[in-house]
């Protein structure tokens, strides 16, 4: 059996790789072999004497790049797009990115940078932490808050509030309200954890919301009791668009008390913090 004629071709990623030669001259193209790639490669049949499909004029690099910027390849089968996400559009904490060529999106997290860890995270406050003298934990300058932190490698990768905001008043039994009359949806805030965002198959909330725009998971409710009453607190976890209470704007990592009538604006969605009645 006489022997395949190959053709030796190399991506824009830097995978070198062979292909069946064709059985006539003329343009062609092919997919790259690298499952992280799948982009189309193009050469012209015969190659001449010495040609070779040109190399890349640099590697291309996924993921978080040195400028800040951030590089993905779609995974939708009839796309692979190869996609750069502008430094100003990537935020620390996650991002959900769509496709420009299909209706893909792509999620990713980015770490946040530590002079950013170093903020206080009380609502209102937004001052620098400072390293206190045991050298274990970090104050805020202007509330006094105390934060420990988490180090890897010598970089400060997560820091925590240890003290809690002063919070308000107690209250009884409280819900979520999203929608008016028959289009009405409800979530009852009993103790514990709720949490709220996206409907999402991967990251399912507890009170999911057909948008889009919110984050899958976006804030946390955590309720718990106070001399016989409820106190509820929400902690913003992710904020692909901006989350908003009483039409204030929260950054990830935020914290606040829940009171009956507040709002809560999550992507395009409008949420109504509303006092359970008790009953007659």
């Amino acid at each position: 059996m006489a022997e395949v004629e190959k053709v030796s071709l190399t991506c824009k990623c830097g995978n070198k790789f062979q292909c069946k030669a064709p059985s006539s001259p003329g343009n062609y193209s092919v997919t790259c072999t690298n499952p992280q790639c799948r982009a189309k490669v193009s050469f012209r049949y015969p190659l001449t004497s010495g040609q070779q499909q040109p190399k890349p004029k640099e590697d291309v690099k996924f993921g978080l790049l040195e400028d800040g910027s951030y590089r993905f390849r779609c995974n939708n089968e009839g796309c692979h797009q190869s996609v750069l996400v502008p430094a100003k559009m990537v935020k620390p904490g996650h991002n959900r990115v769509k496709c420009p060529k299909c209706p893909t999106y792509h999620e990713f997290d980015i770490p946040a940078k530590e002079e950013d860890l170093l903020k206080c995270t009380i609502l209102g406050c937004d001052g620098k932490l400072k390293q206190m003298h045991d050298n274990d934990s970090y104050c805020c300058e202007k509330c006094g808050a105390k934060y420990s932190v988490t180090v890897e490698n010598g970089k400060i990768i997560k820091v925590s509030l240890l003290t809690e905001p002063v919070s308000p008043r107690p209250h009884m039994r409280m819900k979520l309200v999203l929608g008016k009359f028959l289009g009405k949806k409800e979530h009852i805030l009993s103790k514990g954890t709720h949490y709220v965002g996206r409907a999402d198959d991967t990251n399912v909330s507890d009170f999911a919301i057909k948008d889009k725009y919110a984050s899958s998971k976006s804030v946390r409710i955590d309720v718990n009791e106070n001399g016989g009453s409820l106190v509820y607190r929400m902690t913003v976890e992710r904020a692909t668009n901006p989350v908003y209470h009483n039409s204030r704007e929260l950054a990830v990592g935020d914290i606040v008390y829940l009171s009956y009538g507040d709002t809560l604006k999550l992507g395009k969605t409008l949420i109504k913090v509303q006092k359970i009645p008790k009953p007659k």
